[in-house]
């Protein structure tokens, strides 16, 4: 769908103008200047119009280059049977080990090589969200898929010739992936009014989907020059997209006093959404009017010289030391710290371990990718009778419950060859997609939109550093044989205690848009125990 001209723009200016000027909107109708309508009109509104899904759609996709950025290296070491019999290069995936003449040997150049796309991911990560503050969203997003695409593009053409450079190339790799997992949700989230469409997007995440691709890609290409070569144009394909297709996100242009820009780009998004709908039989229209648009570039001037109070002033700049100095951002934060770190060990321990359980690398991983995809969804399935606690409080404990199961079977039964393992295996994996649903919703709605993308930031940096460990503790089951899966099992498990202990419910709670909204969410909180408190002892007393 093509932008909007000027003339179209100056058009739908005017409309706006002469509605106001005509008519008085009841609050409950009208749509603040901060994108955050009523409640009466959010129930009444839907989120996914043309731009909106096209966004969903894009960002999610786009996962599929940076899994298969990321997972590249789940290839590297040959399988036992190639190894022992080397003739059948044929069957087997011809890495950058294999390239490099350092396979079938425990080289430590596999968990080298994994470790540094990881650390990468998480200086992407921490620095992404500074930038996405800072600068913006869209830019970010665009930057580090431009990045992807080149990383790539550049181990298809030298990672075998010079194992050095390919490793510098691996962490800027992993510092691009990091980045744009950190920003897309923020990006997509920031469009969105409605609890419901936010646990939609967490729902169908497209990290599954990317495993599948991985998984797909390195079964047809065999190659690893061929694989890197597909993901990099692949890469480059969704860059373009996103660029061509994706706008600034309006709460960061309005926070940071950019109304007239904000305005434009509202009216972008209603144009592209109204040509949409015209387009549509009328069975298929998602709206049968025209959402509410924000003031007019002329109409912002004119209120601006007649209430100087209309521009807000200069927002206060906030600092990653601002995340621990308010006790209700510091206690979420530092929670969701461990459980993205503690779910990111335990889901790259068992993605980098894929070739070890029973059976075909590349169909496990796929597997993977099919069940997380499946139960992923689940969450948003049953989100109108459940709040997030109770999702994320089953999430864990059946992950936990598997990861218990797992290391009975291998130390207690000996089953680690039978086809159990793997079943367990993909349970705990699968198990814990609501909680990574769950987890990346927490690190959106607990936090003000002036925080809210470095909260997110730190977050993937605990997940970045969990998927850090995870090669290391996999690698060490050399010396203590699948010594990873009990701490798989104990990490779960301290995970459960501390979702039920810290995590409050924020099902159908608008984002906050200050820390002062924490603070007003808190005394709600805070009365309504006190009401219940009253309640019980009237009743005691009767």
């Amino acid at each position: 769908m093509l932008d909007p001209t000027e003339e179209e723009l100056e058009s739908l200016a005017a409309t706006n103008d002469a509605a106001a000027s005509t008519e008085t909107v009841s609050s409950d109708q009208s749509a603040s200047t901060d994108g955050v309508p009523s409640e009466t009109a959010e129930e009444r509104r839907r989120d996914f119009f043309a731009y909106q899904l096209s966004l969903f759609l894009v960002t999610q996709l786009a996962y599929m280059p940076v899994a298969g950025s990321m997972l590249s290296t789940t290839f590297f070491e040959p399988s036992e049977a190639y190894c022992n019999n080397a003739s059948h290069i044929n069957d087997e995936f011809a890495s950058l080990l294999i390239a490099w003449n350092a396979h079938c040997r425990q080289s430590p150049l596999n968990i080298g090589v994994t470790s540094t796309v990881m650390a990468g991911a998480t200086v992407g990560a921490f620095s992404s969200g500074f930038l996405a503050d800072r600068f913006g969203r869209k830019p970010v997003v665009v930057g580090t898929m431009v990045l992807t695409a080149l990383g790539n593009a550049l181990l298809a053409v030298i990672g075998g010739a010079a194992p050095s450079a390919a490793i510098t190339i691996f962490f800027i790799l992993g510092a691009a992936c990091g980045g744009y997992m950190v920003t897309n949700l923020v990006l997509m989230i920031e469009n969105l009014e409605h609890a419901r469409s936010r646990m939609f997007v967490v729902a169908l995440s497209g990290w599954p989907l990317g495993m599948m691709y991985a998984a797909g890609v390195g079964y047809g290409t065999r190659n690893w020059r061929h694989y890197h070569a597909v993901v990099a144009l692949t890469a480059a394909a969704f860059c373009l997209v996103l660029e061509a297709t994706s706008y600034e996100s309006i709460r960061w242009l309005i926070h940071h006093n950019y109304l007239m820009r904000a305005d434009k780009v509202q009216l972008k998004i209603d144009s592209r959404n109204s040509k949409a709908n015209a387009i549509l039989p009328k069975g298929m229209q998602s709206q049968k009017t025209l959402p509410e648009k924000m003031p007019s570039l002329k109409a912002l001037d004119r209120q601006s010289v007649h209430n100087s109070s209309f521009k807000k002033p200069p927002q206060r700049k906030y600092s990653y030391i601002d995340l621990f100095r308010h006790k209700l951002i510091r206690r979420p934060l530092l929670a969701l710290l461990y459980c993205f770190t503690a779910s990111s060990i335990v889901s790259f321990g068992f993605y980098f371990s894929v070739g070890v359980l029973p059976g075909n690398r590349f169909v496990n991983l796929a597997a993977m990718g099919a069940l997380k995809l499946a139960l992923g969804f689940l969450p948003f399935l049953v989100s109108p009778w459940l709040g997030r606690r109770p999702i994320i409080v089953s999430s864990v404990g059946l992950a936990a419950l598997c990861a218990w199961a797992y290391a009975v079977s291998v130390f207690g039964l000996g089953l680690s060859a039978h086809w159990t393992i793997t079943i367990l295996g993909l349970l705990v994996t699968a198990a814990m997609d609501p909680t990574w649903k769950i987890n990346h919703l927490y690190s959106a709605e607990l936090f003000p939109t002036p925080v809210r993308n470095m909260a997110r930031a730190l977050c993937n940096v605990g997940s970045r550093l969990g998927s850090l460990f995870a090669p290391f503790l996999v690698y060490s089951s050399q010396w203590f044989d699948n010594i990873h899966i009990l701490v798989f099992a104990v990490l779960l498990s301290i995970q459960l205690v501390v979702v039920v202990c810290v995590f409050p419910e924020t099902k159908d709670c608008p984002l906050p848009e200050d820390i002062s909204d924490l603070v007003a969410r808190q005394g709600e909180k805070l009365v309504q125990i006190e009401e219940k408190t009253r309640l019980r002892e009237l009743t005691d007393v009767a």
